[in-house]
């Protein structure tokens, strides 16, 4: 009843892409051997996005974090969020075919 009528933020942590590469591959075992882990530099997204829509798209995006406080919905509603290592893990695996 306390959150009637008010906006809630439901969001969990934030993970660079480079964080998210590193997790999977930490994690998944052999699966993850594959993953990259390399960074394109800043430069290299800059320069490209005068030949590439998808890299012009991007540059807005560097070097900026996206977060947001769930406290209000922590607080009101008792909002637990699960570790995003975890559901980044947990994601990958659902996609990965069977063993």
């Amino acid at each position: 009843p306390a959150a009637a009528g008010q906006r809630l933020i439901v969001s969990g942590d934030f993970m660079w892409m480079k964080e998210i590469a590193a997790t999977l591959k930490a994690k998944l075992g052999a699966q993850g051997d594959k993953v990259p882990t390399k960074m394109l530099p800043d430069f290299v997204v800059n320069i490209g996005a005068n030949f590439s829509g998808a890299l012009n798209t991007l540059k807005p995006l560097l070097n900026r974090s996206h977060r947001f406080s769930s406290e209000k919905a922590r607080s009101l509603i008792g909002l637990e969020t699960r570790p995003a290592q975890d559901t980044v893990v947990d994601c990958a695996r659902s996609l990965l075919p069977a063993a």
